[in-house]
């Protein structure tokens, strides 16, 4: 996912938020895909450094937490009437 696409609403050490509003008519179709689309990224993204065998999410390796490094990337959709607000959230270890 591209961010250029996104605007940045909230920029802080720990979290950035990207949104991105996408106005017209929301048919059944274009829902449906949004949908499907948002569930698939936060599959993918859910752990960003990978899973045990037994399921457990891995850590970034380093020592000290407060190292900075990013821990989950999460998106959201809302839709609205003739609009649609999707939210890219990144949380980092501060």
């Amino acid at each position: 996912m591209e961010k250029k696409r996104f605007d940045l609403e909230l920029g802080d050490l720990d979290k950035t938020k990207f949104v991105r509003v996408i106005e017209g008519r929301i048919t059944r179709k274009r829902y449906k895909l949004i949908k499907r689309f948002v569930r698939k990224y936060n599959i993918d993204n859910r752990y960003p450094y990978g899973v045990s065998e037994k399921g457990y999410a891995y850590r970034c390796g380093c020592e000290h937490d407060c190292c900075g490094h990013l821990v989950r990337t999460e998106m959201f959709a809302t839709f609205g009437n003739n609009k649609t607000t999707i939210e890219l959230i990144s949380n980092y270890n501060y």
